[in-house]
């Protein structure tokens, strides 16, 4: 290595530590901070609410419904094969505001803690 390279290095190397706090601490402060609604990565649209209720509606009637053929047993199947499918995208659209809530909050966590560890393990 060089003379250069190594002064290039070390001009550096002084901030990375306190960098990869002050990123850590923003990265934190962001995820307490945004609103709900800009992390709201996966939509959740009237139609697939109404589409939503109307799985859950014909379900319940479905399962009141006596089985006495294999045709109302297959039909309450497909109810609940679509009822299901419908719920896991309320689910996914409800909590994706909290996966990057998360993310961020644990992600500025580590590089909180990466960043204490180099200002103390390497001062300069």
């Amino acid at each position: 290595m060089s003379e250069d390279a190594g002064a290039r290095r070390a001009a550096w190397y002084p901030w990375a530590g306190p960098g990869l706090l002050a990123v850590g601490l923003v990265a934190v402060g962001v995820s307490f901070a945004a609103p709900t609604k800009s992390l709201q990565t996966v939509g959740w649209t009237e139609e697939q609410a109404v589409a939503h209720q109307a799985a859950a509606a014909e379900l319940h009637r479905l399962s009141y419904a006596p089985a006495t053929n294999t045709a109302a047993a297959d039909a309450r199947r497909s109810a609940e094969k679509a009822f299901r499918e419908l719920d896991r995208r309320l689910i996914e659209a409800s909590e994706a505001p909290y996966r990057w809530r998360a993310l961020l909050r644990y992600g500025g966590i580590l590089l909180c803690v990466a960043g204490a560890f180099a200002v103390i393990a390497f001062p300069v």
